[in-house]
């Protein structure tokens, strides 16, 4: 397949084929012009191909609930962070995303996993607890405390 593959592009005059029978040293060919059967865009230096978007990737049948999960998943730990970052104030703070979202990330999947759509609740509840300076970890470790009887509100 490799070796088709770096033929074709030969033949395209897209990479470039320099020695004898023996060695040969290929490199890729800056000169977009002298690219064969490649049509361009106005004065762009890429093909058409290039300058289209990319297609999303359709569901199908074998990846339609792998995205949906993700997606899911992906959604739920943007809306924790952004409802800790409410309930804490740092909100306000335009630099918090840059330096501490990242961080939060895998607290914020962790609390997903074991609290599931009860983690505004937690959330909450141990916001309005005297933890001086609570974080997403702390919501993971009181969990089991907010989940008790006792602590459930009708």
């Amino acid at each position: 397949h490799q070796v088709r593959a770096l033929k074709a592009l030969v033949d395209k005059n897209v990479i470039a084929c320099i020695g004898n029978s023996y060695i040969h040293n290929y490199g890729f060919q800056k000169d977009y012009t002298k690219w064969k059967t490649v049509a361009y865009k106005g004065n762009s230096p890429l093909p058409i191909e290039a300058t289209e978007p990319l297609p999303v990737k359709a569901p199908t049948k074998d990846n339609k609930e792998t995205i949906q999960k993700k997606g899911g998943a992906l959604t739920f730990i943007r809306t924790i962070i952004e409802e800790y970052k409410r309930l804490k104030g740092y909100d306000k703070q335009p630099d918090w995303d840059k330096n501490y979202y990242a961080r939060h990330v895998r607290a914020a999947k962790e609390l997903y996993k074991i609290a599931g759509e009860e983690w505004q609740k937690a959330m909450e509840w141990v916001s309005k607890r005297d933890y001086c300076d609570w974080t997403l970890e702390t919501v993971i470790k009181k969990f089991p405390d907010f989940k008790k009887p006792q602590y459930i509100k009708p």
